[in-house]
């Protein structure tokens, strides 16, 4: 910047005469870009259209009416120094121009204090954590070229190389927590990088990198969690680096299949899907197409305290590998396969790093599979992607939706994951957000294992960045809740994850106090005696094994050909009102009250039940009877044909996004006077699919009410029920 002014000032030499301040000094003579420092003399004069400020030259000044000066008085000049004065070299002057004079009044030296422009690791990556033993690279100007000191909180680190621009040192093998380093240029002078130290988290040699197990909680959280049965979870990516020493122990194997036969020997129509299934290639060689899956894999479930790499989040846990991606992205079909196979073949969790981008990236093909994996009781949890593709800027997913984050046809079948900071305080701008993201998780400077070949740490681990590593933190949150409560449904999980949190932050410690008010941990053993069977399914453990139990040997329900229950798959319209009436049928013929009600096996319990006035249809005539029935109808259809007295007035509900003008708010309402719920039903929306584990609940409660109205119910149940 040239002075403003010059030449003016110039001309005026022939009839003005210097006036130096004497005596003039600098507050402080070595200072950083952004400090705050005062020019102390006598005589500046005030402030006006030719006062200035330059360092070192006059292409270097502080403009008239620059905010870079704070104030000015006649004896003392307050200055912000400039982002830009490392250009002028590490030492210089600065020369203060009054009003009046076209010379300097005052001329002062200084030097300026080393500047730091990042800590880099031999990846050269940006790093804002040190861990012991590592090598770090701390880059800037004015360092010297005079070895000093670079002190950790507790040690000093051996120090490689040092130059005026770069020092090479070794991390300190103990080192204090959560502090900074000093790097002493002088005997008396240092300057701070903005470098945190952290204690290792588990006993893993870069646990101390996972900060997100930290600012999630999930580290103290998960400890207190008892770890039940093994829990599978899909990592539909590019697939997972099976030799890993980090992973190799903890990949699903299919033991149904036999390797290198050629023949699909458990008939689920993939030959030799030994190790998983590639559906990009379509074959059964699962050598990565990339590194990203195998970041993934790593946070879910790295084996933990093996004094090597990092602890992954799940303990009790196999990492199924589907690969669905390469080089070229994630064709739609490969990934619905994938999801289907990962269904198919026993996962509990299927994790989708995944997004689409741009305006048109929305694909319905997702919704079949997502469906089926919501049926079956698999939980997914889905990236929301890393902003538009035009600006990188998080995007709201409300205006433009993304697959397959949001192919959740309305009913959070879907567990859509947005990145927050390393400390997990705020969501990143880059993140996409809105209607589809459910929650929250850490996605900057997140350390995982990677594929050697694209590491940039070292040959088994590298930081990564993105929603895609929001997604497993909370994918393998889900797997250590499920290990230690094998009876909840994967939407409970879910309801449980998104619901507690820190303004859509995740939480982990909120989580597992809610879960433990309401759920007892796994007691169960790895093997189930024929005497603890309900169903083939369904144990003396599960939560539903009262209601199950009585309503078995009462005839009221029965399970699937194949001996099971499935507590887990969603009922429509035509099977709940079967269940509802069940075998109170009176005797009569009922068919053809709807337009889409004839003679099918359903038609005699929904004509009967309109007859009765216990349902109306739809405005267009219809029943919809293959529709997935929500729990607020659910909890409407069962109040009405158990002849439930509903309330004059509606007060609190169980459902916090209820209110009292919803048509469904007084079914609500009376359901919770009577006990129909038990706490964990609360987890969920009035809009979800109910399930039918929760009907047989609410049916056997609702059979106590009947029976204690007669007099006759001898058993004992649950102490929430209430008589009338």
């Amino acid at each position: 910047m040239k002075r403003i002014g010059s030449l003016l000032i110039a001309l005026a030499l022939c009839f003005l005469t210097s006036n130096t301040v004497e005596a003039a000094s600098l507050s402080e003579t070595t200072f950083s870009a952004g400090d705050t420092i005062t020019i102390h003399g006598d005589n500046f004069g005030t402030y006006g259209t030719y006062s200035n400020i330059c360092f070192t030259d006059e292409s270097s000044c502080y403009v008239y009416g620059n905010d870079g000066i704070i104030s000015w008085s006649n004896s003392s000049i307050r200055i912000s120094i400039p982002n830009w004065i490392y250009e002028t070299g590490m030492h210089g002057k600065i020369y203060v121009y009054s009003a009046s004079e076209p010379n300097p009044v005052a001329t002062l030296s200084y030097t300026l204090a080393p500047m730091i422009t990042g800590v880099y690791d031999e990846g050269n990556t940006l790093r804002t954590i040190a861990i012991p033993n590592e090598t770090l690279f701390i880059r800037g100007l004015g360092f010297g070229n005079t070895k000093g000191r670079v002190h950790f909180p507790s040690a000093d680190a051996k120090i490689n190389s040092w130059t005026d621009t770069e020092i090479s040192i070794v991390v300190p093998t103990v080192t204090k927590e959560g502090e900074f380093i000093d790097i002493w240029y002088k005997t008396d002078k240092y300057v701070t990088a903005n470098v945190y130290t952290f204690k290792n988290i588990t006993d893993d040699s870069y646990s101390a990198i996972q900060q997100y197990l930290n600012s999630t909680s999930i580290s103290s959280a998960t400890a207190k969690l008892k770890q039940g049965k093994e829990v599978v979870v899909a990592v539909i990516d590019d697939g997972i680096y099976l030799n890993h020493p980090d992973l190799k122990e903890k990949v699903w194997l299919n033991t149904d299949e036999k390797i290198g036969d050629d023949i699909d020997n458990d008939n689920n129509g993939y030959v030799d899907d030994y190790y998983g299934y590639d559906f990009v290639n379509n074959t059964s060689e699962m050598s990565t197409t990339g590194g990203h899956g195998t970041n993934v894999a790593g946070i879910i479930g790295a084996k933990r305290n093996n004094n090597n790499g990092i602890g992954g989040i799940a303990e009790n846990v196999r990492l199924m590998s589907v690969i669905a991606c390469d080089a070229n992205g994630c064709p739609t079909d490969s990934v619905v396969n994938a999801i289907n196979y990962a269904v198919a073949n026993g996962a509990d969790i299927i994790n989708l790093s995944l997004s689409s981008g741009g305006t048109s990236g929305f694909k319905t093909a997702y919704a079949t599979a997502i469906q089926n994996a919501y049926a079956k009781g698999v939980l997914i949890i889905a990236a929301a992607g890393n902003g538009d593709t035009e600006g990188g800027i998080g995007q709201d997913l409300g205006f433009i939706p993304q697959s397959p984050v949001c192919n959740d046809e309305g009913k959070n079948m879907v567990l859509g994951v947005g990145a927050s900071d390393l400390w997990n305080e705020q969501i990143t701008q880059w993140s996409n957000h809105g209607d589809c993201v459910d929650i929250y998780a850490p996605g900057e400077t997140i350390f995982s294992t990677s594929v050697p070949k694209y590491s940039n740490y070292g040959d088994f681990y590298e930081f990564t960045a993105g929603t895609s590593f929001s997604s497993p933190i909370i994918a393998g949150l889900a797997a250590t809740i499920m290990s230690a409560y094998p009876t909840m449904s994967a939407s409970d999980v879910a309801g449980y994850i998104r619901k507690n949190t820190n303004n859509g932050l995740v939480n982990a410690e909120k989580v597992i106090a809610k879960i433990e008010a309401t759920y007892a941990p796994s007691t169960a053993t790895a093997t189930t005696t024929s005497s603890e069977l309900i169903f083939d399914d369904i144990t003396s453990a599960s939560k539903y094994a009262t209601a199950l139990t009585y309503l078995k040997k009462n005839n009221v329900i029965g399970g699937y050909p194949d001996g099971t229950f499935q507590p887990f798959n969603t009922v429509n319209r035509a099977e709940l009102m079967k269940i509802l009436i069940g075998a109170d049928l009176p005797s009569g013929t009922y068919e053809n009250c709807f337009k889409d009600v004839h003679q099918e096996w359903f038609s005699p319990y929904v004509c009967y039940a309109k007859t009765q006035g216990w349902i109306e249809g739809y405005a267009d005539g219809t029943f919809k009877p293959a529709q997935t029935v929500n729990r607020a109808e659910a909890i409407k259809m069962a109040i009405e044909v158990f002849g439930i007295e509903l309330p004059t007035t509606v007060g609190t509900n169980p459902y916090p996004d209820t209110n009292k003008d919803q048509w469904f708010a007084k079914y609500v309402f009376a359901a919770m006077q009577k006990g129909l719920f038990d706490s964990s039903m609360t987890n969920y929306e009035p809009s979800e699919g109910m399930q039918r584990g929760d009907v047989s609940e609410i049916i056997y409660r609702l059979l106590a009410i009947k029976a204690l109205q007669a007099e006759k119910y001898e058993t004992s149940l649950d102490s929430q029920l209430v008589s009338e």
